[in-house]
């Protein structure tokens, strides 16, 4: 991850801390070889559905991509699980990140969930998981220890010939 991490065009958002309980597990997305998107799922190792996803997309293109779809709050909730409420609506609400405000929408989603998306310093970011820990959740800048971090951690935890889930 040091690498995708290293070559983001911007400033990645992650949890300040790793939620009590819970697991980090890193990923990332290419788009014609050029970094897209990181997130973090924090999730229980023992319950699959107690889970909070922190996505980053790239906010500028320097280039024309070649992707299917465009990234929005709607389609991260769906890759994330999280089912809208309907009809749906967008509420403003506020997110920490970096111990300041910034202005943000939510929306209600089924069995206890929701979803947030916010701009952050020319990035797209994106909250998708259980309400008790997406409303909990502070933000922050990733730096490339944090991510060597939770992968030394997921190690000692599962071995370190383990793969990821």
């Amino acid at each position: 991850m040091a690498d995708h991490v290293a070559r983001f065009p911007g400033p990645v958002a992650i949890s300040d801390e790793v939620p009590e309980g819970l697991i980090a597990l890193a990923g990332f997305q290419n788009s014609d070889g050029r970094p897209w998107a990181i997130q973090v799922r924090y999730r229980d190792p023992d319950d699959g559905g107690r889970r909070v996803v922190v996505r980053t997309t790239r906010g500028s293109l320097d280039w024309t991509p070649v992707i299917g779809t465009i990234e929005n709050v709607r389609t991260v909730m769906l890759n994330c699980g999280a089912r809208p409420i309907e009809p749906g609506f967008e509420e403003p609400v506020e997110v920490e990140i970096e111990g300041e405000a910034v202005q943000a929408v939510r929306i209600a989603c089924l069995d206890g969930d929701c979803a947030m998306a916010f701009d952050w310093r020319g990035q797209h970011v994106y909250v998708v998981g259980t309400e008790e820990l997406a409303d909990a959740l502070r933000l922050r800048s990733a730096t490339v220890a944090d991510f060597e971090a939770y992968d030394a951690a997921h190690r000692a935890r599962y071995g370190p010939d383990s793969r990821r889930s």
